[in-house]
């Protein structure tokens, strides 16, 4: 008994009319008793239902007992309280039934905390299922208005083709100079337009279930056959790997994430410039660090290339195949894949691209 009070842990025995003969102060503190009060405490008054107390009454008659199950109790002011319990029957030599022995402990807080859990878990599940159809709609709106926006341009184009041909006659110079400012930025907003079409379609296939991939070979991939045109662009230095570097990821959306980020590192990358990068462990993430040690004398601000979804491109750029979204893209993607994207700048025109991805689990780990 001293030792069930010290742990609290009640435990008490009745007669075969279920009035308690005998409880101990665990006991009597978890039904806010001070005293027994023998011959006012009866188990079938404590329980909240009584159709519960018969039922676990005649189970522990005819099976002898009943274990470790969970049921609610009435306390001295009238409140309910949950008590993990443990039944047994008391019989006599000749098998006479003679009443009930038990033990049983307050798991009231245990019990809220377990309805508190249930209910978040429910209140995220739906948030997430929101979150889900929200996105699938922002994806097939965004789908729709970058197909109804390219009809418009190819006309404009198209007609101020003609324009400049002399189709509708002779222009002046007063005329051509603004005919073909207006060519060169349909042509613009035309590759706008064409960069949202593809990228929406991509969006629509990045939603298969993720599955481990190695990111330096993810990377290698992607940054295979550039940074071989000579003065036009940059070129990759070979990857430093710390640590395991399998990531989990929709492989569509991790190709595009980081075709995304080498595109934009080259082209703000002084020609000849050697790129750094490294892959490490961070915690729970796997992180590549593209480091530009030497930036375009004229370039915008690095994070102002993160916030942007159009970056224009040279002639040169576009010739050597960096043509494409800029970083807001890569950050899109880099965020819906469960991840980050962020740019970072530092003295002497050094910057640095920095995307998380989650890593993979061991299991998946050896499976890459």
């Amino acid at each position: 008994m001293e030792i069930l009070d010290r742990l609290n842990i009640g435990m008490y025995r009745s007669d075969t009319e279920g009035n308690i003969t005998h409880i101990n102060g665990a006991g009597l503190r978890i039904y806010g008793r001070s005293s027994p009060e023998w011959g006012q405490m009866n188990t079938r008054d404590l329980s909240v239902d009584h159709r519960d107390w018969s039922r676990i009454r005649a189970q522990v008659q005819e099976l002898g007992h009943v274990a470790a199950f969970v049921g609610q109790a009435r306390a001295n002011d009238g409140s309910v309280v949950f008590l993990e319990m443990s039944i047994r029957s008391l019989v006599n030599q000749e098998g006479t039934f003679l009443g009930t022995e038990g033990v049983f402990k307050d798991v009231t807080n245990e019990v809220n905390r377990s309805r508190e859990q249930t209910a978040l878990a429910a209140s995220i599940q739906q948030a997430n299922e929101r979150l889900v159809q929200f996105s699938s709609l922002q994806e097939d709106l965004l789908f729709s208005l970058s197909h109804d926006l390219k009809t418009p341009p190819v006309v404009i184009q198209g007609f101020a083709e003609l324009l400049l041909r002399g189709r509708y006659g002779a222009l002046s110079s007063e005329q051509e100079k603004p005919v073909q400012t207006i060519y060169r930025n349909i042509l613009s907003l035309s590759d706008m337009v064409d960069q949202l079409l593809d990228f929406s379609r991509m969006l629509r296939k990045v939603h298969a279930q993720p599955s481990p991939k190695s990111l330096v070979q993810a990377w290698n991939d992607v940054c295979e056959g550039f940074g071989r045109t000579g003065y036009v662009m940059a070129a990759f230095e070979p990857c430093e790997v710390h640590g395991p570097d399998a990531v989990r990821a929709d492989h569509t959306g991790l190709a595009y994430a980081l075709r995304n980020i080498a595109h934009n590192a080259l082209r703000f990358a002084r020609p000849g410039t050697a790129i750094a990068c490294q892959i490490s462990r961070d915690g729970a993430y796997v992180c590549l660090a593209v480091d530009i040690p030497s930036l375009l004398e004229d370039h915008p601000s690095l994070q102002r290339i993160l916030d942007s979804l159009f970056q224009p491109a040279s002639a040169a750029q576009a010739e050597a195949g960096l043509t494409g979204p800029g970083l807001a893209a890569g950050r899109y993607l880099a965020t819906l894949m469960g991840g980050d994207l962020r740019c970072e700048e530092f003295p002497g025109d050094r910057g640095r691209i920095l995307l998380r991805l989650p890593a993979a689990r061991a299991v998946d780990e050896e499976a890459c």
